[in-house]
């Protein structure tokens, strides 16, 4: 399954006018709603990285050259990080 033809019901990117701590409560939030995964995009070039959540107390930090896997919350997705930045 590619990025593109991936279908999300609501996504965030990181912006300068989202602050960490709003960011860390729409995690929340939306963890707290039955969410297996929230995967926040921060687009900020020469950055360029996606934090899953699972849980508020282990977030993973993804990378330009790591894989996003959609394990049991996107059954079958699977992309590269630096993929989502190149649509």
């Amino acid at each position: 399954m590619s990025p593109r033809s991936l279908r999300v019901r609501d996504a965030s990117a990181l912006s300068p006018s989202n602050t960490p701590a709003t960011v860390r409560a729409k995690v929340a939030d939306y963890l707290a709603a039955g969410a297996r995964v929230v995967w926040v995009v921060d687009p900020d070039p020469g950055r360029e990285t996606v934090t899953a959540y699972r849980s508020l107390l282990a977030p993973r930090i993804l990378a330009r050259d790591d894989e996003l896997d959609g394990e049991d919350a996107v059954p079958g997705f699977r992309a590269r990080v630096a993929e989502l930045f190149e649509i």
